[in-house]
């Protein structure tokens, strides 16, 4: 990464100020753990694209809020914006995130195609040399049920000044490594002399960070929610 590129990056994970502009939008404000800082999301899609950066452990950091910059929009016409959202992976890797629906006509133009390959965000990610990935409605929540179970695992994992207890998260590790599959209630009958809100974060911290496994792509979380420290569940 060259030192004017690196300039930039650093540049755009500085969150802007923020004022609320829309009164009449319900608000969004749920604390990230990765940024150390509340976010603010004003959609419903906003929120769900955080939820996937927030427990995604490739994501390494991200700014949703990020300094707006010229964007060219085509026909000698700029404006002045930001997109959704900017994240960087563990490998270092920059990717610039839009919501929006791509333009489909049941016999699709040439028009309309050069729409969908040529997105100004898109262009504007490759001139950088950072990639780009756009949402669509139906690729945020691709899968409903598993992007609900991640929300309430985030409420017990993203609280201001918590971090879960190694003993706690050794003996989950422990626990499960001493049968093949468990179920959440009977974890919790095995370690009832730890206060059960730790309990709870612990194991929502390990499925995030994927050192354990579950079955909450399948099914909502439960008393019954199966857990693995061996295997993935189909």
């Amino acid at each position: 990464m060259s030192p004017n590129v690196a300039r930039t990056v650093a540049a755009l994970l500085v969150p802007s100020t923020f004022r609320r502009e829309n009164w009449e939008a319900y608000l969004f404000a749920p604390y990230s753990k990765k940024l150390s800082r509340r976010v603010y999301l004003y959609t419903p899609q906003g929120y769900d694209l955080w939820v996937h950066l927030e427990s995604d452990p490739q994501v390494k950091t991200f700014n949703e809020r990020p300094t707006k910059v010229p964007l060219s929009i085509g026909q000698g016409q700029a404006v002045v914006a930001a997109p959704n959202a900017i994240s960087v992976d563990q490998m270092g890797d920059v990717m610039v995130h839009e919501c929006g629906e791509y333009c489909e006509t049941a016999t699709q133009s040439k028009a309309a195609e050069k729409l969908n390959r040529e997105f100004p965000w898109a262009l504007w990610a490759e001139a950088q040399g950072f990639n780009y990935k756009r949402w669509t409605s139906s690729e945020l929540r691709q899968n409903p049920i598993l992007l609900d179970n991640y929300k309430r695992l985030l409420r017990w994992v993203c609280r201001p000044g918590w971090n879960p207890s190694p003993i706690v998260l050794d003996s989950i590790i422990s626990a499960l490594k001493s049968r093949r599959v468990t179920c959440w209630n009977a974890l919790f009958r095995e370690l009832g002399h730890f206060e059960p809100t730790s309990i709870s974060a612990a194991i929502a911290t390990l499925i995030l960070d994927e050192k354990i496994h579950s079955d909450l792509h399948k099914y909502f979380l439960s008393q019954t929610t199966e857990l693995s420290a061996f295997h993935e569940f189909d």
